[in-house]
């Protein structure tokens, strides 16, 4: 929460979605009561929703976006054979 409020493009409708799911995880972990069904669906997209625009806030905002290279496995087998 404190990251996402330090990000200075964050817009505030953004901070209270995320503000209401803290709420939402904390009824579901202390809370007597569990939430129905629906409502644990609609607050499951509001988590889908704000994750992707979070994503696009601190994504680079230039150039094409950058892979992650793996090393390759350096085993080959010998081209003179055995």
């Amino acid at each position: 929460m404190r990251v996402l409020k330090s990000v200075a493009d964050a817009p505030l409708d953004l901070i209270e979605a995320a503000e209401r799911l803290r709420r939402f995880k904390n009824q579901l972990v202390h809370g007597i009561e569990v939430p129905d069904a629906e409502f644990i669906n609609a607050q499951t997209l509001e988590l889908r929703s704000v994750v992707e625009r979070t994503r696009q806030l601190i994504a680079p905002k230039s150039g094409p976006a950058s892979k992650r290279t793996t090393k390759k496995s350096s085993h080959r087998r010998n081209e003179e054979g055995p």
